[in-house]
């Protein structure tokens, strides 16, 4: 090798050197006169004219000893006497943050196919690794085509840092996609997974297709992977020796009072006679009449209206909400009034109500989904459009603006049952409605948030972060519920929100809830005795002298 300093300006990582003394003579022939791969590649890769060379960067401490090759094949006239431009991309990790390699499950490509991803989608989420499209407008995007991607890619954009691959993440991705079909065209990606199963023919039968046709529809919006719909719809093509009830649902809905309605309204659709149009009207009012008519059942215990959970850290907030939706308890149903934890299974949407929570991507709306089983709705006065955007990514079914009144909320919940995706904007008035802590003092809900996340021992900072807006913000809202208050100092900010339960509580709510100083609370309390004891301690270094550059701290502190 010659005897100098290689530098080269690599793709991603910008410029390289290599000192004289870390690229030492290497091999490119055995003994035998077999060429080695150190020759090989460079040899090829010049005689094809090869003008960029992207690989992963464990193999970037060779790049030195390739560009010499190349500068030699110059010398003799071998390929076009050019070196070619080098990039390397960083690694991807798995679970535990290690190095993903091919012989990891999650490197297998083949078993994505089988659990049912779309190959658009996972190239989408694979193309996430390391590299995103330019932002417009602010806002980036994470769904997009493989078009759009060979348009907007530069290289430059890569990021040189390790890549963890996250497949709840890919799965979100995956359903973004999914949803992207049309129902035709998510038919026939279908009918593949259900031959496997034994479920329909190859290619299905013309009464197959039809079921196909009208079911899938039904599910379009609520699957990440193509196999999630063999489960939800296999109901549909299996015969009666085949067919198996859940025995947990059987236990809570079929008791004998379960089954008198059962009974009943297998009696009121036989009643239906071959005359007349089977359709959603004549099988409703078949039932109307049967069930509310003359069992005089209520609408909510003879349909099983829709089912939700409210999720939230504060018993006012969710019992604020609970009671906002009691006026069309025929339509929606709080489950259960639960603080902190979800009502497991028991629930078709989980209404999360963002009040002193994190938002942006610290929230993990498959995490919830998948505990619960419902769809989740996002409840928020934030509706800034990456926060939407990014909700919506990670699989919510729904992001709603606290400006809606009890009406307004109640329809979207029943859209988002019936398979719909609602959004911000349907009947809001601007006024924020619900209940929150605080509220009887005066403060508004954004101020009353900022009183929790203070309460909570979050900095300034940290509430920007977590409430996603701008530190300025936040200092305008804390400054005015100080004064509202009668409040000076955040260790007074601090006592105020501990004696009027603005700690968050857990569990069910039963009764009044106490707030000891406990949790976040006493992160709160330890956080401000850490900052009035340093602040004394700094006091005192200032007023002592110093031995050695080290300062002499006396006094005793309690």
């Amino acid at each position: 090798m010659p005897a100098k300093d290689w530098t080269f300006d690599d793709l991603v990582r910008g410029p390289i050197t290599f000192g004289a003394d870390n690229v030492q003579d290497f091999v490119i022939v055995r003994a035998n006169g077999q060429p080695l791969y150190t020759l090989t590649n460079p040899t090829d890769d010049a005689l094809m004219g090869i003008t960029h060379v992207l690989r992963g960067e464990d193999i970037l401490s060779s790049t030195p000893r390739q560009i010499a090759m190349y500068e030699a094949f110059a010398q003799i006239g071998l390929g076009h006497g050019m070196v070619p431009r080098f990039g390397h991309l960083p690694y991807v990790t798995g679970a535990g943050n290690k190095k993903l390699s091919k012989r990891d499950p999650e490197s297998n490509l083949l078993g994505y196919r089988d659990q049912g991803f779309l190959a658009e989608g996972l190239l989408n989420y694979l193309a996430l690794l390391g590299w995103s499209l330019p932002a417009v407008d602010g806002v980036e995007k994470d769904v997009f085509t493989l078009e759009e991607m060979v348009q907007a890619f530069e290289i430059s954009r890569v990021n040189p840092n390790p890549a963890r691959f996250d497949l709840k993440k890919c799965e979100a991705i995956n359903g973004d996609h999914v949803r992207l079909l049309s129902d035709e065209e998510l038919r026939s990606r279908l009918v593949p997974f259900f031959v496997a199963e034994g479920l329909v023919q190859d290619p299905p039968t013309e009464s197959e297709a039809a079921m196909l046709a009208a079911a899938v529809p039904l599910v379009h919006e609520r699957m990440a992977l193509l196999t999630e719909a063999v489960a939800m719809l296999r109901f549909l093509f299996v015969d009666d020796a085949t067919f198996t009830i859940d025995e947990a649902d059987a236990a809570k809905q079929l008791d004998e009072k379960g089954l008198d309605v059962v009974r009943a309204a297998l009696a009121a659709l036989e009643s239906i006679g071959s005359t007349v149009e089977w359709s959603t009207p004549t099988i409703e009012g078949a039932l109307r009449a049967a069930l509310i008519d003359d069992l005089g059942l209520k609408p909510r215990v003879a349909f099983g209206p829709v089912r939700v959970a409210v999720l939230n850290d504060y018993e006012i907030v969710v019992n604020g909400v609970a009671r906002m939706l009691e006026p069309y308890a025929d339509r929606v149903r709080v489950v259960e009034t639960t603080v902190g934890i979800p009502a497991m299974g028991q629930s078709d949407v989980v209404l999360y109500d963002t009040f002193s929570q994190a938002q942006g991507n610290v929230l993990d709306v498959q995490e919830v989904a998948s505990m619960t089983g419902a769809a989740v709705v996002l409840f928020s006065w934030n509706l800034d459009p990456t926060l939407v955007a990014e909700a919506l990514r990670r699989g919510a079914a729904g992001y709603l603006s606290k400006t809606l009144d009890g009406a307004g909320l109640a329809d979207a919940v029943v859209k988002v049952a019936s398979g719909e995706r609602v959004l911000p904007g349907d009947r809001a008035n601007g006024v924020e409605h619900g209940a929150w802590p605080g509220q009887e003092h005066g403060l508004s809900a954004r101020e009353a948030e900022m009183m929790a996340l203070i309460t909570q021992g979050f900095s300034n900072a940290e509430i920007a972060e977590r409430s996603y807006l701008s530190i300025n913000s936040v200092k305008t809202y804390v400054r005015t519920a100080y004064r509202k208050l009668g409040l000076s100092r955040r260790s007074q900010a601090v006592r105020w929100g501990l004696e009027h339960g603005f700690p968050p509580v857990t569990g069910p709510v039963t009764g009044p809830v106490t707030c000891p100083v406990t949790g976040r609370g006493a992160r709160a309390v330890l956080t401000h005795v850490r900052h009035i004891l340093w602040t004394s301690i700094r006091r005192n270094i200032h007023k002592h002298s110093t031995v050695g550059g080290f300062p002499i701290i006396t006094g005793e502190f309690t």
